[in-house]
């Protein structure tokens, strides 16, 4: 962890912050301004507006549920100007799943081929309520986190530097779980509610927000 506060530190002096090493949104619009210095656009609005998302990201987005979709924007903004510092592209590569679709996956490892990818059955994942995104990291069109050990270890490194911006956008970081790590993963904060009460909101209004 030190050694991230360190380079954040670094980046916030290139760019002109107070180098406190918490990588917020005051850095994450420096460094936006940086990278975008010279180019005929506004770097405030255009981390505001509906630029810099790419197409995968919010085709990911627009499966989730509509009252949490402008989070995982704002969160996804950050995101990308805080892993341009690292050389990266931070993009969303799954939304919101069918009950069905968890169980599916679910049965991988158990009564269906391939390996075992989650412990939630359906209706016990948040992203079956539509709010939660897993992400991965890029350098082009190359997927780090399957990449060789040193891409993985790359890709561990932004997901750590990129998480520092969930909290402020309302959203949980599955990397700070302490049973299962998952650093992909966001969701909106729900405040400690169980996935039991999830459901039963879910059931009743058809939104757990």
């Amino acid at each position: 962890m030190s050694d991230l506060i360190d380079l954040t530190r670094k980046i916030q002096r290139a760019v002109g912050e107070d180098d406190d090493g918490k990588f917020g949104p005051r850095t994450a619009n420096a460094v936006w301004r940086a990278l975008n210095k010279g180019l005929d656009i506004d770097p405030e609005l255009s981390i505001k507006g509906v630029d810099g998302i790419d197409d995968r990201s919010l085709s990911v987005i627009q499966t989730l549920d509509p009252k949490a979709q402008s989070d995982f924007m704002r969160f996804l903004r950050l995101a990308k100007a805080t892993a341009a510092t690292l050389g990266c592209d931070y993009i969303f590569i799954g939304g919101n799943r069918t009950w069905e679709e968890q169980d599916a996956l679910f049965a991988k490892g158990r009564t269906a081929p391939g390996e075992i990818v989650t412990k939630a059955r359906g209706g016990y994942s948040m992203h079956n309520f539509g709010i939660a995104a897993d992400a991965g990291v890029f350098i082009g069109g190359t997927y780090l986190d399957d990449g060789s050990t040193a891409q993985q270890e790359l890709a561990s490194k932004v997901h750590r530097a990129v998480s520092m911006n969930a909290a402020e956008c309302g959203l949980e970081w599955g990397g700070n779980w302490k049973t299962i790590v998952d650093q992909p993963h966001y969701q909106i904060d729900m405040g400690g509610k169980t996935t039991a009460q999830l459901r039963k909101l879910y059931k009743e209004k058809g939104s757990v927000l």
